[in-house]
């Protein structure tokens, strides 16, 4: 972070291997970041392995985050091997994908969970895998809330951190419940991923005559995630698509930033879910099905874990 004061660009203006170059003078020199001494000596004295756990918070318009993998390839350089799993690096520019080709090139594993990102870092696709994301590596073993009888049958989960008019987001969802017939007064889910991320979804859908019922995000921690088979998802978000879809429920999904969430979604579509896309301004369609077959999970579990074995070791006999 030091490096985007003294470049004086916005953090997305940094190309990713600067900040690299930076990482790797601190974990040889715990004194050029002072606050962060303790953790960077515990890291550079004690791993013994580094495993950098996919997600879509590495790409170019955020380089600190991308950044990360250069502990990565700080480790490997050391001896200490290291895997990078299920990473979604979009949107990533050329010079970015050139240093992520490079870090790819020097560690042990590297996969990333959506298509874009692995031809980005590996036109040749020789180096690497395309895999499922690393939610299944227990095959979503406890992921899910056991209690499920008092769940709506419609769940909702949008954002607004990455939505630029969140009004017309909520215009085109109360359009979509119009279209399924949601009746009046239903029920409806509102997973919260943010805290106090949804507060203006439970306003409007108060005021379109529905009755919101609210799952904020330590009600899925302490609780699981509040989908079973039976209902109807609209979402923005991509792990919600994932986890309701991948439960075999019916739904669709918004996109609501070009070159970052259609992918995300995209990469839900390929791993098994059908679920159809709605746009604001275009005919509503209805809403498509979840997984046809949920026992893959277990198969991306062993894929996951045969990824990473390297530094766990193999993984025991498959099991249900």
């Amino acid at each position: 972070l030091g490096l985007l004061h003294e470049t004086g660009q916005s953090e997305g203006g940094v190309p990713v291997a600067l900040l690299a170059e930076r990482l790797h003078a601190q974990l040889a020199d715990a004194g050029q970041a002072p606050r962060y001494a303790a953790g960077i000596q515990l890291f550079a004295n004690h791993i013994k392995d580094c495993h950098v756990i996919g997600g879509g918070y590495m790409h170019s318009e955020w380089s600190a985050g991308l950044s990360r993998l250069a502990a990565a390839q700080w480790a490997q350089q050391r001896g200490i091997p290291a895997v990078v799993s299920g990473v979604g690096l979009e949107p990533l520019t050329a010079g970015d994908a050139a240093y992520v080709h490079d870090v790819a090139l020097a560690i042990t594993a590297f996969s990333c969970r959506d298509q874009q990102s692995a031809t980005a870092v590996d036109p040749k696709r020789d180096l690497v895998d395309l895999a499922p994301d690393d939610c299944f590596v227990n095959a979503l073993s406890g992921v899910y809330r056991d209690d499920t009888a008092d769940l709506p049958d419609t769940m909702l989960c949008i954002q607004s951190d990455l939505t630029d008019d969140k009004q017309a987001v909520l215009r085109h969802v109360m359009a979509v419940f119009d279209q399924w017939h949601v009746p009046q007064g239903a029920p409806i889910g509102v997973v919260e991923c943010i805290p106090r991320d949804s507060i203006d979804t439970m306003e409007a859908l108060r005021a379109h005559g529905y009755t919101p019922v609210l799952f904020p995000l330590q009600h899925l921690i302490d609780f699981g995630f509040p989908a079973r088979p039976g209902q109807r998802w609209l979402s923005t978000r991509y792990h919600p698509h994932l986890l309701a879809a991948a439960r075999g429920c019916s739904g669709s999904y918004i996109v609501v930033k070009p070159g970052y969430y259609d992918v995300k979604h995209q990469a839900v579509l390929r791993m098994g879910s059908r679920w159809t896309q709605t746009a604001i301004g275009q005919p509503i369609p209805e809403p498509g099905a979840g997984f046809a077959d949920p026992e893959v999970r277990y198969q991306y579990r062993d894929r996951i874990r045969a990824q990473v074995a390297p530094i766990y070791g193999e993984p025991l006999a498959p099991t249900r």
